[in-house]
């Protein structure tokens, strides 16, 4: 352990990584992770399972908000008790096993995050079907090369990804020309 961790003094070299976003940016960034598509997706599923009940709907948005905001505050608090790189399998590996930590990234790499990856890029093209009709296969096409942009973009850098996230307008912004032409020419869902 680092000189500095002991004494609860972290400096910005322990991890070997600099600061390249500020606040804006690394929450505009972990809004847009957490919220996503799933806003656009979700908002019906909850609503037919919870029989159209917006005050059920809207309870169950709350307790998935607090779950992640308290997810959130618990990895905060990781990284400020542990600042190096690594994240996820830093914590699991230092918590309890180095095996945990590798078996963790595996199956995040292997399993759940391509498999989020590709459900993210998938409802992007199928989103956009509603205004443009294609083909299934344009909309796999279209998720493959969103993948590969998106990858490209984190490969140049963090500071690049949050100035292109910045540019994008963020999610949650109403006058976003996304926002505005899904109001405009959107399809509802269909009640069953």
């Amino acid at each position: 352990m680092s000189k500095n961790m002991e004494t609860g003094n972290p400096q910005e070299g322990d991890s070997g990584f600099k600061k390249e976003i500020g606040l804006f940016s690394g929450i505009n960034v972990l809004v847009g992770i957490i919220i996503g598509s799933g806003v656009f997706y979700l908002g019906s599923h909850i609503l037919l399972n919870t029989k159209m009940s917006m005050g059920y709907a809207l309870l169950a948005w709350i307790i998935g908000g607090l779950g992640l905001l308290l997810g959130g505050v618990c990895f905060a608090e990781l990284g400020a008790m542990m600042p190096k790189a690594g994240g996820m399998y830093v914590y699991l590996s230092e918590g309890y096993h180095p095996v945990v930590g590798f078996m963790n990234e595996w199956t995040s790499i292997l399993i759940s995050g391509a498999g989020s990856n590709a459900a993210l890029a998938i409802a992007f093209p199928t989103a956009l079907a509603v205004l443009l009709p294609m083909s299934e296969v344009t909309i796999k096409v279209l998720a493959v090369i969103s993948i590969l942009v998106l990858s490209a973009i984190n490969y140049v850098g963090v500071k690049f990804g949050a100035w292109v996230k910045h540019f994008h307008g963020g999610q949650n912004n109403p006058a976003n020309p996304h926002h505005c032409a899904g109001h405009l020419w959107g399809n509802p869902v269909a009640q069953s």
